[in-house]
């Protein structure tokens, strides 16, 4: 009788520690989850001044960092799981005029979305 309850306890013993890591991986997801919510986003549209089209393979960046990507064939670009904060944003494509835009600011749960005219360099 005393082997059964030690076997018994054994196994109970096991199954709530079972459930116990199971509920706190869980609370891992939840966690993880918020973790993502604390970065923001930056997106935008880069278009041509004078004639409103969007304009493909602009060059994007934020200066001080090694962030860089290219817009789309809409003209869109993205950076995406930034910090809260103020950035800047440059852009460079040939025939264009070099443009920096200062003062994007991001805060947690507000992601901004620009819109940035190039201006055709003038022969």
């Amino acid at each position: 009788m005393k082997k059964t309850f030690k076997v018994l306890s054994i196994v109970v013993l096991f199954l709530g520690v079972s459930f116990a890591s199971i509920a706190d991986n869980g609370s891992d997801e939840k966690t993880n989850k918020e973790a993502v919510s604390t970065f923001c986003n930056i997106s935008g549209k880069i278009v041509d001044t004078v004639t409103g089209e969007a304009l493909v393979g602009v060059k994007v960046e934020i200066p001080g960092t090694k962030l860089c990507t290219y817009s789309d064939f809409d003209g869109n670009f993205s950076f995406e799981k930034l910090n809260p904060g103020t950035y800047s944003i440059s852009t460079n494509l040939i025939s264009y005029t070099a443009t920096t835009c200062k003062g994007v600011d991001i805060s947690l749960g507000k992601d901004q979305t620009v819109k940035i005219s190039l201006k055709p360099v003038s022969e």
